[in-house]
């Protein structure tokens, strides 16, 4: 999952075409999916100072609900080239529990990224999220 923050909107980007926002993306349930963030700024990927950076996958509708999440983000690269890496695991129990009767073909979540420099603390703008169901044996 590739995704661009714009640190000055919170917005989520395109990160093919960093001029255009995104309001929604889609996942598997028992996916463990690498994620790759990076962070814009007037259309520019930047480097962030230390940051803590934390993403959030909670239901949509219970945001106190929380179904996966990431930490422990490492800094790959620098400069225009800085990606920041960690895995999301969308195979936990709290994701599984949505799907638990096996007739649900999908659910609703929100993708939310915290980030920390300096003592400041960030949040994005909650970006929709699909779930969908998968054959899990």
């Amino acid at each position: 999952m590739k995704l661009a923050l714009d640190v000055d909107t919170l917005q989520f980007l395109d990160p093919t075409d960093l001029d255009t926002t995104i309001s929604a993306g889609s996942v598997r349930r028992g996916d463990i999916l690498p994620v790759e963030l990076q962070f814009v700024r007037a259309g520019s990927v930047i480097e962030l100072s230390s940051p803590t950076i934390n993403l959030y996958v909670v239901n949509a509708g219970d945001y106190d609900s929380l179904l996966a999440s990431a930490s422990s983000f490492t800094q790959v690269g620098s400069g225009i080239e800085t990606v920041y890496e960690q895995d999301l695991d969308m195979s936990g129990a709290a994701v599984n529990a949505l799907f638990a009767s096996g007739a649900t073909e999908q659910d609703d979540a929100i993708l939310e990224v915290q980030f920390e420099v300096g003592g400041n603390k960030e949040s994005s703008l909650p970006m929709d999220l699909t779930i969908h169901n998968s054959y899990t044996p």
